[in-house]
């Protein structure tokens, strides 16, 4: 899809897969989320606001959908396959400066989220915390 980056997959239990794209084409900010039989060829299934995405199938079938927002990193669950997405209170990460790019990882039962960050009075973009 023309305009779209940072893609973030999922597989289903079903076998099928979910893959969100961040869109910046003329939106302002969104993320679209596609989904796939096969894993080759994607069709859109949703839209929604949000930065930089990352998918995370849950234990209970569910996807949860973290993306990069203002102040932080916000998420969405999803309980019929990424068709449509439920905003989930408050924030996963609040920052005073940039938090984006979550990625995130299980390790023996603990769910883990990781992001870059950039201090408010950073005066050079490039040194990343």
């Amino acid at each position: 899809a023309p305009g779209v980056s940072d893609p973030s997959a999922a597989r289903l239990a079903d076998g099928s897969w979910v893959m969100a794209l961040a869109r910046s084409q003329g939106r302002g900010g969104s993320i679209l989320v596609t989904r796939s039989n096969d894993g080759r060829k994607f069709k859109p299934i949703a839209e929604v606001e949000g930065g930089i995405p990352e998918l995370s199938a849950e234990d209970d079938g569910s996807l949860r959908l973290f993306a990069s927002g203002p102040n932080g990193i916000t998420s969405s669950r999803s309980y019929d396959g990424g068709k449509t997405w439920f905003g989930e209170k408050g924030r996963r990460v609040k920052w005073r400066g940039l938090a984006a790019d979550p990625s995130s990882a299980a390790d023996q039962g603990a769910k883990l989220l990781f992001f870059k960050t950039i201090l408010p009075a950073c005066h050079d973009p490039n040194q990343l915390q």
